[in-house]
């Protein structure tokens, strides 16, 4: 237990340490912090905002932690709170996948792959989303939960108790962070897709987590058409404030943003062609892994299929199309597990056995690649650019270049980046290309601002 922990601490330094620097901030992070210390208004609106996306959980967090935080600085202990939520989860990941029978080392392997997806390279960058890593491990209890459920050693309240506490468990993962909580269907699979036949007990184990996060899912939509009523949705964009209609357009839209993403694996230049080779061997090396004759087989791609629909469900279900990172975060894990089972399938085929040496060490090198490839992202797309942007923004509002440039500092266009390139409002978009950060970044690095930095400003004044 202790070496797990001290394990996956250390994969998630190796993954993201270098977000622990206190030289950065991105975009949003700059709008709260400044209108937390300035706003008498700024705890109810928070509220507000939050409560009309169905997270009232994210706005009492952040209103709780926000106050607490006094300088830019201050946001790299946020980012640590979430690099040890990282850690947690790969511990549930890796947990589970040991309880359904997997070896020990290939799921610790796993786990770290779980945890390098481009949606947590977004999410522990960015301080006032760091939180949204929780609702993963939040997820993990409820199938924990779940499963405590079909126990049939306990009395049928105390199973019902559990099922109840797994719909509460998931529950407050949405109304954190919807999109990380569709962790919970790689829990699901993960207790589903196993060495094991499917049977009776597993249909029985699939059918009670589909109750909970029904279940969890109507009472999470409840609490937004609430919301909606009371408040009013003038501050929520139209497509985020209602359902979809078009079925057919969102289709289309899943298949060829998304979940083309997601099948590009860590690869943040989306290719179709990679897409399209992926799925395909997928598919096959899927229907090499499940057991049965090819129509149970094909029940089970089915299924899992039908996973990955839910694992997006979240952002199908608006009529919004816009899929950013952060809200794939259940799709990339998933479409990752698959990948697992699937090179075990064909290795099982090919060799007649599916988790040997030649399993763990591709497993193990992939997880080494993929903590290279999140560290070398976060870094490059997130840490250095901004803490450059962020330096050139505080070396013009203190007057370094001059009272020209001190009253109208120059301001970074979306394709000015520092970054080797821009994808969606995440990667490598520079902070002040946004619309409302500029002038709450020139509050803040005034309110910060040295004595000394004051007097360089006025004696650069004067001269003028």
């Amino acid at each position: 237990m202790l070496f797990a922990i001290l394990f996956f601490l250390v994969a998630a330094f190796a993954c993201y340490a270098p977000v622990l620097s206190p030289g950065y901030a991105v975009s949003d992070d700059f709008y709260h912090l400044a209108r937390t210390m300035r706003a008498s208004d700024w705890y109810p609106t928070l509220l507000a905002t939050t409560n009309l996306q169905g997270r009232p959980l994210d706005g009492l967090l952040l209103a709780t932690v926000l106050p607490f935080m006094k300088t830019v600085s201050d946001f790299a202990y946020l980012r640590f709170v979430a690099l040890l939520g990282v850690a947690g989860v790969a511990l549930c990941s890796y947990f589970l996948l040991v309880r359904f029978g997997w070896h020990r080392a290939h799921a610790a392997f796993l786990s770290v792959i779980f945890i390098s997806i481009p949606a947590f390279q977004v999410l522990v960058s960015w301080s006032i989303a760091s939180l949204y890593i929780f609702p993963a491990i939040g997820s993990y209890f409820a199938v924990w939960f779940g499963l405590k459920g079909l126990n049939e050693e306990f009395k049928r309240p105390t199973r019902i108790a559990y099922a109840g506490a797994g719909v509460i468990s998931l529950f407050l993962a949405l109304s954190l962070y919807q999109p990380t909580s569709m962790f919970f269907w790689l829990f699901v699979a993960i207790t589903i897709f196993n060495d094991a036949s499917f049977t009776r007990k597993t249909a029985r184990r699939a059918i009670l987590m589909l109750v909970i996060f029904g279940a969890a899912a109507v009472l999470n939509l409840a609490y937004f058409e609430c919301a909606k009523a009371i408040i009013g949705t003038a501050s929520l964009l139209p497509q985020r404030s209602h359902l979809v209609t078009d079925l057919g357009n969102k289709l289309q839209w899943f298949l060829s943003e998304p979940l083309k993403e997601a099948l590009n694996l860590n690869r943040l230049q989306p290719s179709s062609k990679m897409a399209g080779t992926v799925a395909l061997l997928l598919g096959v090396g899927l229907m090499l892994f499940f057991r049965g004759n090819f129509l149970m087989r094909a029940a089970q791609l089915l299924m899992a299929v039908s996973l990955i629909v839910l694992s997006y469900l979240p952002n199908l279900a608006i009529a919004e199309n816009f899929g950013t990172y952060r809200t794939q975060a259940g799709l990339e894990v998933l479409i990752l597990f698959y990948c697992a089972l699937a090179a075990r399938g064909a290795l099982r085929t090919l060799s007649g056995k599916g988790d040997g040496i030649i399993y763990g060490a591709t497993l193990s090198g992939l997880a080494a690649l993929s903590i290279m490839v999140a560290h070398y992202h976060v870094l490059n797309f997130f840490v250095i650019p901004q803490t450059l942007e962020l330096g050139l923004m505080k070396q013009q509002v203190y007057g370094e270049f001059g009272i020209a440039m001190e009253k109208h500092p120059l301001i970074l266009k979306r394709e000015e980046t520092l970054a080797p390139f821009v994808r969606y409002d995440e990667f490598g978009l520079p902070s002040l290309a946004q619309s409302w950060v500029p002038e709450p970044v020139t509050f803040l690095l005034l309110r910060e601002r040295p004595a000394d930095k004051t007097l360089v400003s006025s004696k650069a004044a004067s001269q003028r």
